[in-house]
């Protein structure tokens, strides 16, 4: 372990740089002895210039923080699995009855269970811990913790919560703990948790069709994890704007995948998905043999580590290749395919994408009756599956263009795709 020099800590009492906090408020909150000594000895040195009373106090808290959390951290799994098996309100009033489950550690802990639990998509367990997470939070005394921490615990809460609810298509509740989130998003001390933060505000405005402040989002998510010298999460980062913004600026979503790639080697499915991004905005810019090199060089690691959609989605790529090479009837049997299995998946969006190429690549050629006949045999399906009645109404009107032979089939796919979570969504996307 690199300890802090002492040069080191006199700057961070007096005004230190953002990667220089992240350091040493890092190294001190995993609770090491010797530069926890250090620091307070730097600190109340009367012969050391005194820093300002903000940055004393936000110097206190983490040295105080430290000791203390590591403590708690090392009792959080016996806490916790002293109650999981209660019932949820039997867990929260706990929390009133027993002073020991009214720490930061366990609040904390829950939180990271919950995050764990959302990624297996068990999102209705991970709401429950959430919400523990939150009754705990909401006992801890400020003057135990400091004010800054706790904020960035509750930003922390509130962004997980939101994205549970986005998980579950409960698009109002996550809108609802994101603001609860942002109003304690500058409050904290920790920038980890506002790019946390972004992050989770990028993913749920995306799924609501609002490319362009996803977009943005996700760009600050990246900013602050440049600060904090964290390349990988920037990479994830980096790759969150470029999707955002393969929807309507391909040239610069491009340059983002690529600036994203070098920085997600270490982990497969991130630089799967940036390859992917890259591969996209490739084939739409006419970028075939490059789009088609790329995406050989991926084909090992698609069948090493990629789950079903996100193989699917280079099958994909692979049929708007075929179709850039002339393929046309080799792409329309792979989209026709691919939609199949999204069907399967109950990914009903990216199954519509796939048979609106289907139809582009109808129109396209001049056989408007087969891109009629494929948007009317959908139609019946698409009632079945409980499509919403603007958006069925939308499919007819499409109907109508393509009877017209007008070719709108990209103003539809983006029609679709920015209002397709609206408030009533059966299916997941």
């Amino acid at each position: 372990m690199e300890h802090i020099e002492r040069s080191d800590f006199l700057a961070f009492f007096a005004k230190p740089s953002r990667p220089l906090h992240a350091r040493v408020a890092g190294h001190l909150l995993d609770g090491c002895p010797a530069c926890l000594v250090k620091a307070r000895q730097v600190l109340l040195d009367g012969g050391e210039p005194c820093p300002p009373p903000s940055s004393r106090e936000l110097a206190m808290i983490v040295l105080d923080q430290a000791a203390l959390l590591k403590e708690e951290r090392t009792r959080a799994a016996a806490r916790w699995a002293r109650i999981a098996d209660l019932e949820e309100k039997e867990r929260l009033a706990a929390v009133k009855d027993r002073r020991g489950l009214r720490n930061y550690g366990l609040a904390a802990y829950v939180l990271d269970e919950a995050e764990a639990l959302a990624t297996r998509e068990k999102d209705a367990a991970a709401a429950r811990l959430a919400r523990f997470s939150a009754a705990v939070g909401s006992c801890l005394p400020a003057r135990v913790y400091g004010a800054g921490p706790l904020a960035d615990l509750q930003l922390r809460q509130q962004a997980t919560l939101a994205n549970i609810r986005r998980l579950q298509l409960d698009f109002p509740g996550a809108l609802a703990a994101l603001e609860r989130a942002e109003s304690v998003r500058d409050r904290g001390i920790d920038p980890a948790e506002r790019a946390r933060f972004f992050r989770v505000k990028a993913s749920l405005l995306y799924d609501l069709g609002d490319f362009e402040e996803a977009a943005k989002a996700a760009r600050r998510a990246a900013g602050l994890y440049a600060g904090l010298l964290d390349s990988h999460s920037k990479g994830k980062s980096t790759v969150q704007e470029a999707i955002c913004l393969s929807h309507f600026e391909l040239g610069t979503a491009l340059m983002l995948a690529n600036e994203a790639l070098p920085l997600l080697a270490s982990e497969p499915k991130s630089h799967l998905l940036a390859s992917y991004t890259k591969c996209y905005c490739l084939v739409k810019l006419g970028q075939t043999q490059e789009a088609e090199t790329l995406l050989c060089s991926q084909r090992a690691l698609i069948r090493q580590v990629a789950d079903v959609e996100p193989d699917l989605w280079f099958k994909y790529i692979e049929a708007l290749i075929l179709k850039a090479k002339g393929d046309v009837n080799d792409a329309d049997a792979l989209l026709r395919f691919v939609a199949l299995r999204f069907r399967e998946e109950g990914n009903i969006l990216a199954m519509l994408v796939q048979h609106l190429e289907r139809i582009r690549i109808k129109a396209e050629s001049g056989r408007w009756k087969s891109a009629v006949s494929i948007a009317t045999r959908l139609t019946p399906e698409l009632a079945k599956l409980g499509l919403r009645n603007d958006l069925l109404g939308m499919w007819a009107t499409l109907q109508d263009a393509l009877s017209q032979r007008r070719d709108v089939v990209s103003e539809f796919e983006n029609l679709f795709r920015r209002r397709w979570a609206a408030p009533g969504l059966l299916a997941r996307r």
